[in-house]
């Protein structure tokens, strides 16, 4: 077989990367905002196109122009001014989270509004083929390549050439500079993110008649363009299209490469562009990899405040009262929350955000099912589970040690779609592939209510656990480093150890959570554990609270219980993800999220799991 087909269809895919990764970096450098949701919106814009052309009848040259006009300069402004301007010179945990709750929000009123089935979209360009070298080309890939050279000349000409080009590229370092020079910071901002808009529409619909219009597919589909944009050091255009070329045709020829291994082309061709993403963030010289515009440090507002989770134990009388579909329903939200409390170890105490804790829950799984297969004791293999999961904790923080809030969040994105798309498709002896793999539980715990009750006694302990965290001489470093980075170095604090430990106690949470799921399921499948799942339970924690672990158990209840609670035992409202969404939106810049606003307005006896009163961490560092 020919490998010129795949070089060109390689050379197709990597244009759509190239026309929306060279969005992301043209609101990158000129906003200091790394939009997370660059792909959702992309989507947004394609499922708009199908409105108007499949269902309203439009003629596809207007409704392509009235998307990216009309609609994408509408999401821009949106955009810039309910969220961008909102976080401007926040930190980057809170910049992260807010670009992250967009993507959740947009994703899930897709789902909620066009339903969770794909939709087949006709063709956009011509279809009509030409011979070269013996090989049908379509007049389509031409002008798909064609359509992304131009974008980039026009956009590096732009930025180059034009007085306004060169504003924007100005106003990310010094906005009143660029004020003084008659030019408006609100209208540079809304002409950005209209552009940044733009492209990740163009991609969507470029992709959508190829690939389906899904809003998951598409979604993480134009995030592999993150990698193009690091390979630009998110500054440059041309190396950005080039890094963008490079994927394309990486994971064109991998198909032809191993077109003859269809499981190990299944994880191995869409983890490339997060391979190449990982490698070039932990091998890039720090000077080349620098956050843009201002952030503040994640300062929280819990210090050092013991936290008992006795308050749980109220839900005991739970498990033997509700029916046996909604005890099973309790006990996955308690497992759930098991695992958000690996978020609120790491984020919630550091500041430093991972948007891979549902992969590192699924290894977790899958070490438990593998452990009592094999005769471990259920007692042994629990906490055995959590420990398979700490080197790869500690693999993470390397990397934590030396990047940024944002290079960091990425990295680890990157990692959680590298253990999706190898651990959990390609290594089927370890994860079962799409079947998954079936566990089991002790015959002590048989009857789901008493496992659901082990379930909560081990959230308790893991609630107990973080709260005590905090008042050791590692909490009180990773809180000053968090609150005060500058600070706590000239005090001698240092990052290496602190931050090694952390990642490595969170790890260790989810994979016992990761275990508990294992066991409550009697199954486990590397689908649940995906990478959507990992930016879901970020968002829901920040809603119930990211710096206080009851904020983590309250967010699962809500999300994962108290729709089964008032319902008839039908599916939860498909609603419920973007309300979420939309929640983390308003919370974004609260770490104390729902916890926190009620124990405001609770009076002090009734608030004992409440933080508690501020203390002066960095006076009492070693203490």
């Amino acid at each position: 077989m020919s490998w010129l087909p795949f070089v060109v269809s390689g050379l197709v895919a990597g244009s759509i990367y190239g026309i929306a990764a060279m969005g992301l970096v043209v609101t990158y450098r000129t906003t200091g905002l790394f939009n997370f949701a660059h792909g959702a919106v992309g989507m947004a814009v394609a499922y708009g196109f199908y409105v108007l052309r499949d269902e309203a009848g439009v003629p596809t040259a207007l409704a392509l122009l009235l998307c990216l006009a009309g609609l994408a300069p509408l999401i821009g402004v949106a955009i810039d001014r309910l969220f961008a301007r909102a976080v401007d010179g926040a930190s980057q945990a809170t910049k992260v989270v807010v670009t992250m709750a967009l993507l959740i929000t947009l994703q899930g009123l897709a789902v909620a509004v066009f339903g969770a089935t794909p939709k087949q979209l006709a063709p956009i360009l011509p279809t009509g083929t030409f011979r070269l070298a013996s090989v049908a080309v379509g007049w389509d890939q031409v002008i798909v390549i064609a359509l992304g050279i131009t974008i980039l000349v026009a956009l590096t000409i732009f930025f180059r050439r034009s007085r306004t080009g060169t504003v924007m590229r100005a106003m990310v370092d010094d906005r009143d500079l660029a004020r003084a020079a008659g030019f408006s910071a609100t209208r540079i901002g809304v002409l950005t993110w209209s552009l940044g808009v733009a492209t990740a529409g163009l991609a969507g619909i470029l992709f959508s008649p190829l690939l389906g219009l899904d809003s998951v597919i598409l979604t993480l589909l134009v995030v592999q363009a993150y990698a193009a944009a690091i390979f630009g050091r998110l500054t440059s255009l041309p190396r950005t299209f080039a890094g963008a070329l490079a994927l394309g045709l990486a994971g064109s020829l991998i198909l032809r490469a191993l077109g003859d291994h269809p499981t190990l082309l299944n994880g191995l061709r869409p983890s490339i562009p997060f391979a190449f993403l990982f490698v070039i963030l932990v091998l890039a010289r720090r000077t080349t990899l620098r956050e843009l515009g201002v952030s503040a440090p994640w300062a929280g507002s819990v210090r050092a405040s013991a936290t008992s989770g006795r308050w749980l134990l109220l839900l005991l009388p739970l498990v033997f009262v509700l029916s046996p579909a909604r005890v099973f329903s309790l006990g996955f939200a308690l497992v759930i929350a098991c695992a958000l409390l690996s978020i609120t170890v790491l984020t919630g105490t550091s500041g430093l955000v991972s948007l891979t804790q549902a992969g590192l829950a699924g290894v977790g799984a899958f070490a438990y099912i593998h452990l009592t297969a094999a005769g471990v004791p259920f007692w042994l293999a629990l906490p055995a589970a959590g420990l398979s999961v700490v080197p790869l904790g500690i693999a993470i923080a390397v990397p934590a040690l030396r990047l940024s809030g944002l290079f960091l969040a990425l990295a680890t994105f990157a990692v959680g779609q590298l253990i999706d798309g190898l651990l959990f498709s390609s290594w089927t002896w370890f994860s079962g592939a799409g079947d998954g793999l079936r566990g089991g539980r002790p015959s002590l715990l048989e009857s789901d209510r008493l496992y659901v009750a082990f379930i909560l006694i081990v959230l308790v302990a893991l609630v107990a656990l973080v709260g005590a965290m905090r008042r050791t001489g590692l909490g009180r470093s990773l809180i000053a480093l968090r609150d005060s980075p500058q600070a706590a170095t000239s005090l001698g604090i240092r990052a290496l150890w602190p931050r090694v430990a952390v990642f490595s106690v969170s790890a260790f949470v989810a994979g016992i959570a990761g275990g508990l799921y294992a066991g409550l399921l009697q199954a486990a499948s590397g689908a649940f554990f995906n990478t959507f799942t990992s930016l879901l339970w970020l968002v829901i924690t920040v809603v119930g609270g990211v710096e206080h672990p009851y904020g983590a158990v309250l967010a699962a209840l809500l999300f994962y219980f108290a729709p089964d609670l008032v319902s008839s035992g039908g599916p939860a409202s498909p609603w419920l993800t973007p309300a979420f969404g939309v929640t983390a939106l308003l919370l974004a810049s609260r770490p104390g999220g729902l916890v926190g606003w009620i124990s405001a307005r609770l009076p002090s006896r009734l608030v004992a799991f409440a933080p508690g009163p501020d203390e002066d961490a960095l006076a009492t560092v070693g203490s």
